[in-house]
C-alpha cells in the first residue's frame, strides 16, 4: 500500500498534471530547450514514441511530455545556446517545488505551482519572433480546462473572520491561529493602525517561539505566557485525535481537552461552503475559559459591512438548537445556519443586488432580520 500511494504521488513529477497548470506547452519547449543539445539526431523520434506508448498503455497527464518530444523533433539542434545551462538550473531548482510537495510530502496543492511559469517563460524568451509566444499563450488558453474549482474555499471564511473579527472582539485582545495568513492580512495588514489587534501564528511557520512550544507539547502554557485568551480556526485544529488531520489539541498539553477549555463566543460562516475536513464547515473563535472574564454576547440581530461582491454579512446572537432561515421569492424557507451552541454568528449571504432578504429563527412569524435592497 505505501509503495502504491507514493507511486500515485510521485508520478505527477513525471511531467504530469502540475506541469500542465504551469503551461504544458511553455514548460515543454523550455524541457526541450535543455535536452535537444545532448539528444543525438538519430534519437529525435525516441522521445515521441515513448509518448505514443505511455499513451497506448493507457496513461494520462502526457500534454507537456507530448509538446516537448515534438519540439524536440523540430528543434535544430544548435540553435541558441546562451544561457541554456541556466535555465537546467532554473527547471532543477524550480522543479523541486514539485518534488518537494507532491513525491515527498504527498500534499499537492496548486499553488505551489506559480514560480514554475517562470520556467516556462525563460523558454519562451529564448526564442526569437513573436510566434512562439503567441503558440504558448494559445497553448495555455487550451489548459484552463485543467483548472479546477477552488480546492481550498474553506479559506473564504478564514477571510470572514478575518474582516469581522471586530464585531465581537474588542481590538486589545490578541487572538491564536493556526492558519493565520488571511485572518492576520484582514485583522492587521488592512486595519485601520488603532484597531491592529496582533494575530499570533501557532503552527510555528513564522513564529519560531509557538514552535518551540508546539514541540515542547506546551502550547497551552504558552498562550497563558503570552496573555492570549482567545482562539481562532477551524474546530478540528484543536481536536486531541491525532488521526484526524490537522488535530493538534495534543501539543497543547497532557492537561488540555478542547470540550471543556474551550468555549465558543463566535462562528463565522458561509452556507454551503467548508474546508473538506471534518468540523470543518466554519471558523470559530473560542474563549480559553479561566482566562480573564469571556467576551460580551451581543443581543441584537444586525447587518454588518456589506461583501465587495454584493453579498451580504450579517450577524446573528444566536441560541444552541436555533436554524436561521432566509425567506426566497418563492415564499420557501431553506435553513442557512443551524447551531448546537450558544453563540453569535456572522454568516454571509448571497443575494441578488435589488432584492430584499427577510431572515427568520425557526418557524417565528416575525423576521429576527430584514435587509433592505441595494
Amino acid at each position: 500500500a505505501f509503495v502504491a500511494q507514493s507511486w500515485w504521488f510521485a508520478r505527477p513529477v513525471l511531467l504530469g498534471g502540475p506541469f500542465v497548470l504551469a503551461g504544458s506547452m511553455a514548460i515543454g519547449l523550455a524541457c526541450a530547450q535543455c535536452a535537444r543539445a545532448w539528444l543525438p539526431s538519430r534519437l529525435r523520434t525516441v522521445p515521441l514514441l515513448s509518448v505514443g506508448a505511455a499513451w497506448l498503455l493507457g496513461l494520462h497527464d502526457l500534454s507537456t511530455p507530448l509538446w516537448a518530444a515534438s519540439l524536440l523533433l523540430v528543434m535544430p539542434r544548435g540553435g541558441r545556446t546562451g544561457g541554456r545551462s541556466a535555465l537546467v538550473a532554473l527547471g532543477l531548482g524550480l522543479g523541486a517545488i514539485v518534488v518537494m510537495h507532491w513525491a515527498v510530502r504527498w500534499y499537492p496543492r496548486d499553488y505551489y505551482l506559480g514560480p514554475l511559469v517562470v520556467f516556462g517563460l525563460a523558454a519562451v524568451a529564448r526564442c526569437r519572433g513573436p510566434a512562439v509566444l503567441l503558440l504558448a499563450a494559445t497553448a495555455q488558453v487550451g489548459d484552463l480546462a485543467r483548472v479546477q474549482p477552488e480546492p481550498l474555499a474553506g479559506q473564504q471564511e478564514l477571510e470572514l473572520a478575518g474582516r469581522e473579527l471586530g464585531a465581537v472582539l474588542p481590538a486589545a485582545e490578541r487572538v491564536g491561529c493556526f492558519n493565520s495568513g488571511l485572518v492576520t492580512f484582514h485583522a492587521d495588514v488592512l486595519a485601520p493602525r488603532g484597531q491592529r489587534r496582533g494575530i499570533v501564528n501557532l503552527d510555528g511557520v513564522v513564529d519560531a517561539r509557538s514552535f518551540a512550544a508546539l514541540q515542547a507539547a506546551a502550547l497551552d502554557a504558552w498562550l497563558d505566557q503570552q496573555g492570549i485568551r482567545f482562539l481562532l480556526d477551524n474546530a478540528v485544529q484543536f481536536r486531541r485525535d491525532p488521526q484526524q488531520p490537522h488535530a493538534c489539541g495534543h501539543w497543547f498539553g497532557p492537561d488540555f481537552w478542547p470540550e471543556q477549555d474551550l468555549v465558543e463566543c463566535a462562528r463565522f460562516d458561509l452556507p454551503g461552503i467548508d474546508n473538506g475536513r471534518p468540523d470543518g464547515d466554519s471558523v470559530r473563535l473560542y474563549w480559553r475559559r479561566g482566562r480573564g472574564a469571556s467576551p460580551p454576547r451581543a443581543t441584537v440581530a444586525r447587518e454588518l459591512a456589506p461583501g465587495a461582491d454584493g453579498s451580504r454579512v450579517v450577524l446573528w446572537p444566536a441560541r444552541a438548537g436555533q436554524s436561521l432561515r432566509r425567506e426566497d421569492a418563492d415564499g420557501t424557507r431553506p435553513i442557512v445556519l443551524t447551531v448546537d451552541v450558544d453563540t453569535t454568528a456572522i454568516v454571509r449571504l448571497a443575494v441578488p443586488r435589488g432584492s430584499p432578504l427577510r431572515l427568520f429563527v425557526d418557524a417565528q412569524s416575525e423576521p429576527v432580520l430584514v435587509l433592505a435592497p441595494l
